[in-house]
């Protein structure tokens, strides 16, 4: 595994987006908006021993593409080798994540009892605050009872990207609850 992390930050229709690679491997795709946009870049390059570079990488060039397709409303999956850090309970919950469906809404509770942790509402909840890799790892559409949830880029884009769903989706108009 390379020591460095390398980060370029571009700007999509829903806002800027910092972009990560480890080695090989996308570890990072975070909005730079909300309250703690660094966050995750910061935890990452000290829990993994990592410098932090400007550059760009290949898998960082693929993932542009991919993000672009996905903004564009012709792709809806990712297919990027990842990188993924955290511990083995987010782990669990960023794989369950990554089972919800294209303009599919979840509650944390559903979540919970999706991965066998029926109990684990509120840790569900703090390991998709903790995702590094947004939209790729859906935490979006996971929302709390009658309400949007938190979301790490802010209720505004969290918003935005489940209507944009909806609209690739071809979904009755309105969000469920929203």
């Amino acid at each position: 595994m390379s020591n460095e992390i390398v980060i370029h930050e571009f700007t999509l229709p829903f806002g800027p987006m910092r972009l990560g690679s480890l080695g090989d491997e996308l570890c990072l795709a975070t909005w730079l908006t909300g309250t703690k946009p660094n966050r995750p870049l910061s935890k990452m390059a000290a829990e993994c021993h990592a410098q932090v570079r400007v550059g760009m990488t290949p898998v960082i060039m693929r993932a542009i593409d991919e993000f672009e397709m996905w903004c564009a409303g012709e792709s809806r999956t990712f297919d990027l080798p990842l990188y993924i850090h955290g511990t083995d309970f987010q782990k669990v919950v960023w794989n369950g994540l990554q089972k919800i469906n294209y303009a599919e809404m979840v509650t944390y509770t559903v979540l919970s009892t999706r991965i066998g942790r029926r109990s684990a509402i509120r840790a569900v909840a703090g390991a998709c605050g903790a995702n590094p890799l947004h939209v790729i790892m859906p935490c979006h559409r996971v929302i709390g009872k009658g309400d949007l949830g938190g979301f790490a880029g802010g209720q505004d884009l969290k918003l935005r990207l489940l209507r944009h769903e909806y609209e690739v989706d071809q979904k009755p108009s309105g969000l469920p609850f929203f």
